[in-house]
């Protein structure tokens, strides 16, 4: 068995630890940007899809009205050809206000369910982050400090006594 250890590459410790302080920083930022963009996405559907959505709906319920109007009007100066037109119309604003309507539907019910679908996956997320706060940057000083360990044992001279039992 050797007397002296052989320590060839500290060079290898601190490529390793200046690695995982670069993977430390990069997967921290990654995780914050998840989490970001999950609280946009919630913000979105509570407020601006809903507000689109409604929108939408009162500007083809305007649409619709608009249009039966403008049939009834032809239908009383019995204009056939302009009827036609007119129902046509009608009816693409019945899809229109109806699309909306499903849209808004849509919108409301993956607000109620963001919290079940998302969230699981969120406080995962959440429980990395805290991991890559915490325990990464010990193993960092920890390898950092198992270097100048190792540095110190490789500098002192080999002693010519043998080891304890």
């Amino acid at each position: 068995m050797a007397e002296h250890a052989q320590v060839n590459s500290l060079e290898a410790l601190e490529s390793l630890r200046a690695a995982l302080i670069l993977y430390q920083s990069k997967a921290r930022r990654a995780i914050d940007l998840a989490l970001e963009e999950s609280t946009r996405l919630r913000q979105w559907l509570q407020a601006d899809c809903r507000l689109h959505w409604e929108g939408q709906i009162r500007q083809g319920t305007r649409q619709l009205e608009r249009a039966r109007a403008e049939l009834m009007t032809a239908r009383l100066s019995s204009l056939v050809e302009h009827s036609a037109r007119q129902e046509e119309a009608v009816r693409r604003a019945e899809r229109t206000l109806a699309n909306a309507r499903d849209k808004l539907l849509a919108a409301q019910r993956w607000t109620r369910d963001f919290e079940t679908a998302v969230g699981p996956h969120l406080r995962r997320l959440e429980n990395a982050r805290d991991h890559y706060s915490t325990q990464l940057p010990k193993a960092t000083a920890w390898l950092h400090q198992a270097q100048l360990t190792l540095e110190a044992y490789a500098a002192s001279p080999p002693s010519s006594e043998p080891p304890a039992p």
